[in-house]
């Protein structure tokens, strides 16, 4: 598939996003579809997720955008609640997965975040902390996200 196909729709998905009857759960799953058809038009379409999620923790211009954003007071308070709370791995209760505050591990904990609440194990109804934790993830993909959309047509 061309890579104009996955531009309209990553564009689809994140229109999806702006929706005023959805919460921030239903945001996080659709601005995750839309990265996630990012993800396979840059890094290939037959790439597991395993390895979108490493080849997109060593792309440089999501990196700098990162490194940008994080001097941003809004940005930066979303990352400060990330990183206060540990992500169960629910495939694995004793493993936790931990933001400290650099790229990489950004990466692996809204990954995380997004594998616990697409397989049922996050309750953004009930659960303050699981709905705090998705808001977070949300509030930072979303302009993490557009920031490198916004440039260079996102490659």
């Amino acid at each position: 598939m061309p890579w104009i196909d996955y531009q309209y729709f990553v564009s689809l998905w994140i229109e999806r996003c702006d929706r005023n009857t959805l919460d921030d759960g239903d945001r996080f799953i659709n601005l995750w579809i839309a990265f996630n058809g990012w993800m396979k038009g840059l890094f290939g379409e037959n790439s597991t997720d395993a390895t979108l999620i490493t080849k997109t923790k060593t792309y440089a211009q999501l990196e700098a955008g990162f490194q940008r954003l994080k001097e941003n007071a809004d940005f930066n308070r979303y990352l400060i609640s990330i990183q206060k709370s540990p992500i169960i791995d629910m495939r694995n209760d004793n493993k936790i997965v931990t933001f400290d505050g650099n790229f990489t591990t950004y990466i692996d904990a809204i990954y995380q975040i997004r594998c616990n609440l697409f397989h049922g194990r996050k309750d953004v109804e009930r659960d303050e902390r699981d709905k705090e934790l998705v808001s977070c993830a949300y509030n930072t993909l979303r302009p993490l996200f557009e920031s490198v959309l916004h440039s260079t047509n996102g490659r």
